[in-house]
């Protein structure tokens, strides 16, 4: 049983998108972030909605930030346009130029090379995990979202929304006005759902059974994909009758998709945001163990808080498959925010308007 399956529940967002891309195709772009937990299927809703739009004519840009990028300058800008971001490369026009004023440039020249696209045909700009994206990307999202409203531009963005990994309020649209940007969150898989999803792949399964396989999936549609393709191996190899007969560990299905999914939600939580050096080496433990490793001891005690209480003891225990929108671990690895942007905005704030 392939864990690539269509998409569950995510014909609202499929129609969201769809009237997106009908106003941006009449000059009307604009900004929609795709937010969810891990495993709840954000790349499968990017993938389905570019294909979507390129059926509706718009041609499609493409970029997936990965941890592994280690936080190169531009990355998603050098996605999206390939060899014409050599740009990027050229030095500052003018000798004792600040690294600040040259990025700023450098965003200049990448919003002209986006207009110039916009000129040749409506553009569908698809980023995926934005989260992961290094800060000069990052920058000229947003301030792209401000600009895009006179261009037959839809930027789509997928990002990382768990709280008990990320810090509320620091994700792209930190800072923008609702009017510039269509938030939406994808929910977790509703009973019913993944209910109908065990059913399909196990048909003569008993109620109980079914009931155990949608709460082992917590309503996150990779975990349940992925036990339900473990489960269908596991009765194959047995030579047993075709039910959804649940183990009574993890173990059980070593090795599997299963556990696999388990590990990589784990390596996840403490993956590292925005290019953060100093979280590669935990991240790369996480991989390679499936275990997340005690934070690094910085000889520091934290301060204690105003209020004159003392601060509770850290909480300790085992990580656990997560659950609707994506918690059940409770070791989270810290992650330190950015800081809000300030100064002058760039001067390529006013777009040429095209058609």
């Amino acid at each position: 049983m392939p864990l690539a399956e269509p998409l569950s529940e995510r014909d609202d967002a499929l129609r969201l998108l769809a009237e997106r891309g009908e106003r941006a195709r009449a000059g009307a772009g604009g900004l929609v972030l795709l937010r969810g937990a891990t495993g709840t299927g954000r790349t499968a809703l990017l993938g389905a909605a570019a294909e979507q739009a390129a059926g509706q004519g718009m041609r499609v840009l493409r970029a997936r930030v990965t941890p592994e990028d280690g936080g190169a300058e531009w990355g998603v800008a050098r996605q999206l346009f390939g060899a014409d971001a050599d740009l990027l490369r050229e030095p500052p026009a003018a000798a004792g130029t600040s690294p600040a004023e040259h990025r700023r440039t450098q965003g200049a020249l990448l919003w002209r090379l986006l207009e110039t696209y916009a000129r040749r045909g409506p553009l569908f700009v698809a980023v995926d995990d934005v989260h992961a994206a290094d800060a000069a990307s990052r920058r000229w999202l947003t301030e792209a979202a401000r600009l895009v409203d006179g261009l037959p531009v839809l930027l789509v963005v997928t990002e990382r929304s768990q709280y008990d990994i990320d810090p509320a309020g620091h994700g792209l649209a930190h800072g923008l006005s609702p009017a510039l940007v269509h938030t939406h969150t994808l929910a977790p898989l509703s009973a019913g759902a993944a209910a109908d999803l065990v059913r399909a792949a196990f048909p003569d399964a008993e109620p109980g059974r079914v009931a155990d396989c949608v709460r082992a999936g917590a309503g996150n549609p990779l975990l349940l994909r992925a036990l339900l393709h473990d489960l269908s191996s596991w009765t194959a190899s047995a030579s047993e009758s075709s039910s959804a007969a649940l183990p009574d560990t993890c173990a059980a299905l070593y090795p599997g998709a299963y556990p696999d999914v388990v590990s990589w939600w784990l390596a996840a939580r403490v993956a590292p945001r925005r290019g953060s050096p100093a979280a590669w080496p935990r991240w790369r433990a996480v991989r390679r163990t499936g275990r997340t490793p005690p934070a690094p001891r910085t000889g520091r005690t934290p301060p204690a808080p105003r209020t004159g209480r003392t601060p509770p003891a850290p909480r300790s225990g085992r990580g656990t498959a997560p659950g609707p929108g994506g918690t059940g671990a409770r070791d989270t690895a810290p992650t330190s925010a950015a800081p809000p942007r300030r100064g002058p905005s760039p001067a390529w704030r006013r777009p040429t308007r095209t058609g």
